[in-house]
């Protein structure tokens, strides 16, 4: 539960932080192997809370992308 709940604050940092100093496309990929690099390393952990950690930084970043439509994980422009 705590990693799907680390994804929001990250997700702010790298994709409302920089929105103007970087391609789109190179935030969302920088956040995404983030997620999905440290989430994946922490799988491999012998402990039961960094493996939860990991799998939740991983599914967080999937349920923040699906809810949002990709804007608040840099997969899709923000648009008002």
């Amino acid at each position: 539960m705590l990693g799907v709940l680390a994804v929001i604050p990250l997700s702010f940092v790298f994709v409302f932080v920089l929105d103007g100093r970087s391609e789109l496309a190179v935030r969302a990929g920088i956040f995404a192997g983030l997620v999905f690099l440290g989430g994946g390393g922490l799988c491999f952990v012998r402990s039961p809370g960094a493996r939860g950690f990991g799998i939740g930084l991983m599914t967080g970043w999937a349920l923040l992308s699906i809810t949002t439509a990709g804007v608040c994980t840099g997969l899709q422009k923000f648009i008002l």
